[in-house]
């Protein structure tokens, strides 16, 4: 393309672009667990969440549910009066899930991106770089 004469190349720059957030992912902090954007549309915003887990492998999943089950615990709530339908991300507390995904997880701090499988979401912790 030429602007007054001088000749431009266009430059790709969709590498440049922040991926971590086109893929779920979780961050354990001091005191929360933070679940991303994606995380959440991927699931549909769900009243619940479940966990599964496979020591063995090193993996665990998220499932997302619109009504409570035995072993799952509060994830979205849409605020009342709130125009918009929904927030960006979720953040939870409590500190037995934080101590627990704190022993799933291995490490104090963390963020580990997922990948969308069906109605789950699934974290490979020893595919982790």
């Amino acid at each position: 393309m030429k602007i007054d004469g001088t000749e431009l190349t266009l430059v790709d720059l969709s590498p440049t672009i922040n991926s971590k957030s086109n893929f779920p992912r979780i961050t354990l902090g001091r005191n929360k667990i933070a679940f991303n954007t994606c995380f959440c549309k991927a699931l549909k915003y769900p009243r619940y969440i479940e966990l599964y887990i496979n020591v063995r492998e090193k993996t665990f999943a998220f499932r997302g549910l619109n009504e409570a089950s035995k072993n799952c615990r509060n994830f979205y709530k849409k605020r009342d009066g709130s125009k918009k339908s929904f927030r960006s991300g979720v953040l939870l507390t409590g500190k037995e899930f934080i101590k627990l995904m704190r022993n799933i997880i291995g490490m104090e701090a963390a963020s580990i991106h997922g990948e969308v499988k069906g109605e789950f979401i699934v974290f490979n912790l020893e595919n982790r770089s």
